[in-house]
């Protein structure tokens, strides 16, 4: 019996020792675990080790590195409170940032890239960011935010000249002709028309030329207005209206022009800014 309580007794001891050695064990992995946590959240959120410090931009034209860097900077800066470092590589969306970029700095495209720990790389493709004004005597170069930078050179002049007097059609190396006559001479630094009049002719040239519509230049009655006046290469207008709906305005157009009748005179224009209407005269 003694021998036996003696076992007993022993068996006791043994599930004891297991089960302060499993507590141990846990105590040790929770330690452990709480630590490697900690670093963690130390590392990603309070060091400073993922905070973006360098900008690297790839396929510029006329844009400044410097420029394109500081916008950079300033748009994620920008937006709503966070409780980390908004400069914080893990939580910057590439996505986000890249639309955001494009529409800042009107780009074509733009492709956002993190290589960590703090860096972003910037692939973009620049839009045509000049327009040539056609005032009176004077060719003009406008750039995006509507001031004038100087006068066309010769080689510019002479394509434009051709543009003008309809001996030659618009392409996509040359820079988009607005014609407007200016009260008076301009030199470089004259504000000859909003940012956003800029990039909406440019905006509408480059959709022209997608759509492979045939055209010399644009010609506005009012450098403020929407409205233009596409000289096509059948010497008649396309009336349209810069904005959300010239796309679909240039696809009205296209699609009337496959369908209309053969024997239809055009003489002046054909105006499409009214959805699901065609006006010509």
């Amino acid at each position: 019996m003694l021998f036996g309580h003696r076992d007993g007794r022993k068996g006791i001891f043994q599930t004891e020792r297991k089960d302060l050695l499993r507590s141990t064990r846990m105590i040790v992995l929770s330690i452990c675990f709480t630590f490697i946590v900690t670093v963690g959240v130390w590392t990603i959120f309070i060091s400073g080790w993922f905070s973006l410090d360098r900008v690297e931009v790839e396929g510029l034209q006329g844009l400044q590195e410097g420029a394109v860097a500081s916008t950079t900077f300033a748009l994620i800066d920008s937006g709503h409170w966070k409780p980390w470092d908004r400069r914080n590589l893990f939580f910057i969306n590439p996505k986000i940032l890249a639309e955001e970029l494009k529409e800042q700095l009107f780009l074509e495209s733009a492709v956002v890239e993190k290589s960590y720990p703090n860096i972003l790389r910037l692939i973009l493709r620049e839009r045509q960011r000049s327009i040539v004004l056609s005032s009176k005597d004077q060719l003009l170069l406008v750039d995006v935010h509507g001031v004038v930078t100087g006068e066309a050179d010769s080689v510019q002049t002479e394509r434009i000249r051709r543009l003008l007097s309809k001996n030659e059609l618009m392409s996509v190396d040359q820079l988009p002709v607005i014609v407007f006559d200016l009260p008076e001479p301009a030199a470089p630094g004259y504000q000859a028309a909003s940012a956003q009049a800029i990039r909406g002719w440019l905006e509408a040239s480059k959709n022209l030329l997608e759509a492979r519509i045939r055209h010399r230049y644009i010609r506005v009655p009012n450098l403020e207005t929407s409205t233009m006046y596409v000289q096509t290469d059948g010497n008649i207008d396309i009336v349209l209206e810069r904005g959300s709906t010239l796309q679909t305005q240039i696809e009205v157009y296209r699609k009337f022009m496959e369908s209309k009748p053969k024997d239809l005179k055009i003489h002046e224009y054909i105006d499409v800014r009214v959805p699901g209407k065609v006006y010509i005269k």
